[in-house]
């Protein structure tokens, strides 16, 4: 069976205390591309992220890098930001990555996630590029499609609102729809009524009453909080068993106060609930009886009404962008109201309260249509029909890396002219120098010895063992090299074994430096399998000065 294929996919962000709907998103991905690839993910810096990936057995990396916000915003300085960024040596950090790590292709995240993207494509490899945000709807929003689809391969859209700016005919053969989805068996669905009784009785709500919440990463004006709480106040008064609930991060304290404020003025301060933010959300969502989704900007998806329906529960909505198709894909149209709408909504959540045998009919249906629209095998029909294609185009990559192999000789000493780390071409595989320390134990020369070349072209060859100066010796040091202990013998190292030569004049006639000879312990040298006396051999082809 040969080697699986690797990818790399990059995180706009990572948050220390909140993960976010579009890193889920990505986390899901990641955790299905590895029972098929090898997946290594990116992420800015440390947070619930790298700690979920890690739990779910993927490689995560650290590396930071700008995000290109006028993208998103359709902005006439998307341009020269994205210029500028490239100039810098952050950027050189990243096509630096992606050259040591060599992936096979890589998963960009959100529309602000360019440099990944254009990194990747000074190599040459493809790149799938997830649009999980609508673009600004400015006069430059076609700026904007053009850039993405520079650097995509493939734009995978996770709604129709996402992918309407998308619309020129360029493009069609890249756009790919493919919804979020969710790893059921992850969710516990057998705890759900322990976690039930469990939050409820944490609160004091018995079970005659309702619990209607509102959850997000992060408590903001876009997210409607502040709906919600006016929604709550309109209610109360009619509904006396009906109690809320506000889940999120609460560090926008500004707005958080606010919010605060407004539950104060409402009839009854008491009956809304703040909870924090929830990473388990099979924790919080079965103690809640309906969802409000009041977004105040248009959402790519509204991953949070989707797990409303996962839960198994009533989910109301302001129609915002791609919350139209969630619920109206899930038969639950009836259930959007026009954006910003406050009295309606609180009219359609009161419809909902009054009917008790409506609203659990609605919560039985919720949960199935769910897995028939979203559910992982639907995803996975979609996913793999993408993965198909990535695959061919994986594979003629690989096919021109091979022939483009011969290019540079055995033993050439190689830098990209973007990246900044030198490699040693060592039995088709390019060995990285940890430092410039090591090229001069091995008796390499950063300014002489080292040849630039494209990147692309160096992306040819697989990354090897990295050169050090670390013990073992054997196994990080060149295989192909002399050495030369405590005595005047010179010996030639070729992998496991060292063969003594005959003379310094031998030596040189072959082309070989005496000044490149690695002095080492005789400790070292008896490590090494003792080779046949050489008396005429060849080195590496003469590709740098010996």
């Amino acid at each position: 069976m040969g080697l699986r294929s690797k990818v790399m996919l990059f995180s706009h962000i990572c948050e220390p205390d909140r993960i976010t709907g579009a890193e889920k998103w990505l986390l899901f991905i990641a955790t299905t591309l590895s029972r098929r690839y090898e997946v290594i993910l990116v992420v800015p810096r440390f947070g619930k992220l790298f700690l979920e990936a890690t739990e779910n057995h993927i490689q995560v990396i650290i590396q930071d890098y700008p995000l290109l916000w006028s993208l998103y915003e359709s902005s006439p300085a998307m341009h020269q930001e994205l210029a500028n960024f490239m100039a810098t040596d952050t950027y050189r950090l990243l096509v630096n990555q992606l050259q040591t790590y060599r992936p096979d292709w890589i998963v960009v995240n959100t529309s602000v996630c360019a440099l990944p993207a254009s990194a990747a494509k000074e190599l040459g490899l493809p790149v799938a590029w997830i649009i999980n945000e609508i673009l600004y709807p400015t006069i430059h929003q076609i700026e904007a499609v053009q850039i993405i689809n520079k650097y995509a391969n493939w734009i995978i859209g996770i709604s129709e609102s996402v992918l309407a700016p998308f619309s020129i005919p360029l493009i069609n053969d890249k756009k790919r729809l493919i919804f979020p989805s969710w790893n059921d068996a992850a969710l516990c669905p057998e705890k759900w009524e322990k976690n039930r009784r469990s939050l409820r009785a944490a609160y004091g709500i018995n079970d005659q009453e309702i619990l209607i919440g509102s959850v997000s990463a992060m408590l903001s004006p876009h997210k409607g909080i502040d709906q919600f709480i006016r929604m709550a106040g309109i209610l109360m008064s009619r509904f006396p068993q009906v109690k809320f609930l506000i889940a999120g991060s609460l560090e926008l304290t500004g707005y958080v106060e606010e919010c605060k404020s407004l539950v104060q003025a409402t009839p009854d301060p008491s009956r809304i609930l703040f909870h924090s933010f929830e990473d388990r959300i099979e924790q919080l969502y079965p103690a809640l009886d309906a969802v409000v989704v009041p977004s105040m900007i248009d959402e790519g998806f509204g991953m949070t009404a989707l797990e409303g329906l996962i839960f198994g529960k009533a989910v109301l909505a302001y129609g915002s962008g791609g919350i139209n198709e969630v619920l109206t894909n899930t038969g639950n149209g009836e259930f959007l109201v026009p954006k910003g709408d406050l009295h309606q909504l609180a009219q359609t959540a009161s419809n909902l309260i009054q009917s008790e045998i409506g609203m659990n009919k609605i919560r039985n249906r919720n949960r199935q249509a769910a897995v028939d629209t979203f559910g992982e095998a639907v995803f996975q029909k979609r996913f793999d029909t993408l993965l198909q294609q990535v695959d061919l185009v994986v594979n003629d990559l690989n096919k021109r890396h091979q022939m483009a192999k011969f290019r540079y000789s055995e033993g050439s000493i190689l830098r990209g002219d973007l990246s900044y780390v030198v490699f040693l071409l060592e039995e088709g595989v390019k060995r990285p120098f940890c430092n410039e320390a090591a090229m001069a134990r091995y008796r390499y020369n950063i300014v002489s010895d080292v040849q630039v070349v494209n990147d692309a072209e160096l992306q040819a060859y697989p990354t090897g063992h990295v050169l050090s100066t670390e013990e073992p010796f054997e196994v990080n040091s060149p295989m192909n090299m002399m050495l030369m202990g405590s005595g005047t013998g010179v010996y030639w190292r070729r992998g496991e074994t060292i063969h003594p030569v005959v003379s310094l004049e031998a030596l040189r006639a072959t082309g070989w430096d005496p000044n490149r000879i690695v002095s080492v312990s005789d400790d070292i040298l008896a490590r090494f399998k003792q080779g046949s006396l050489i008396t005429t051999f060849a080195p590496y082809p003469q590709t740098i000065a010996r």
